[in-house]
Formats: C-alpha cells, sequence, structure tokens
C-alpha cells in the first residue's frame, strides 16, 4: 500500500508554530538541532556552519556531518587534549538543503590526543539539547 508524501518548502519556523517531518508522528521524533545547540562536553563545540537558509525558532538548522572539535579536553587521565571527529546526522527522512537533518541525540566519537604519552582516549559527544523546541524529524 502506498502513503501520502507531502512536500513541503519552509524556510523558517517561528513562534506558534510547530512543524513534524517524518513517516510517523510520535516517540521516534527527535527536535532538529540548531546553531546554539548543547553538547553534552563542555569542551567540545561545533566547527561546520549551520545551513542558513532553513530556521526553526529563528536559528538556522544542522544537516550533514558535523565537524566536532575538542580542545583543552580533561578527563580519563588527560589534561589538555584535543582532537576532532565527524558527527554524522540519524535522521531517516528529513533533509534540509539535500543533506540529512542533525537531531537531538545525535553522537559522534572523538579521538583525544594524549599530550606526551601518545595513543588516543575516546570521548563520546551528544547533542543533548537541540536549541530549539518547534519542529521535529526521524
Amino acid at each position: 500500500m502506498g502513503g501520502t508524501l507531502i512536500f513541503l518548502n519552509v524556510r523558517e519556523l517561528k513562534e506558534d508554530t510547530f512543524l513534524c517531518l517524518g513517516r510517523a508522528f510520535g516517540a521516534d521524533m527527535k527536535y532538529i538541532a540548531v546553531q546554539g545547540c548543547q553538547l553534552d562536553c563542555e569542551f567540545a563545540q561545533i566547527v561546520t556552519p549551520p545551513k542558513g537558509t532553513y530556521k526553526l525558532g529563528g536559528k538556522p538548522a544542522y544537516a550533514g556531518d558535523l565537524t566536532i572539535q575538542i580542545t583543552g579536553y580533561s578527563g580519563q587521565g588527560v589534561t589538555g587534549g584535543t582532537g576532532t571527529g565527524t558527527l554524522q546526522p540519524t535522521s531517516q527522512h528529513v533533509k534540509i538543503e539535500g543533506e540529512m537533518a542533525v537531531l537531538e541525540g545525535d553522537k559522534t566519537t572523538v579521538p583525544i590526543q594524549v599530550t606526551g604519552q601518545g595513543g588516543t582516549v575516546p570521548v563520546v559527544v551528544t547533542i543533548t539539547g537541540a536549541g530549539q523546541t518547534y519542529g521535529k524529524g526521524d
């Protein structure tokens, strides 16, 4: 059986607007990450710029692979560690500017260089807050 396919061309969602994109409305839907989203590692930042064309709550949304950079990491026996990793979006059905949307809960493992000892320490970085509550996807 076929379903209904809906094409939307939404440039910006603001107050009192909510958009839910994907195959099923419900528990599997996650908020789409935007500029200013929260990461669970205080030493991490997103280096890749967001897609400026599409905004949720006035903030540009992230899509495609994101470069995550960690500087000055302290933990797991490491002080001042640095590393770079790639976060790949888990969205299966929502695209922004032709790339899959990044969702709250998406994560990556960043290898932190251990200064003076060689080798690396893996640090998991997760998007814990999407930075908006206007749009979800799956």
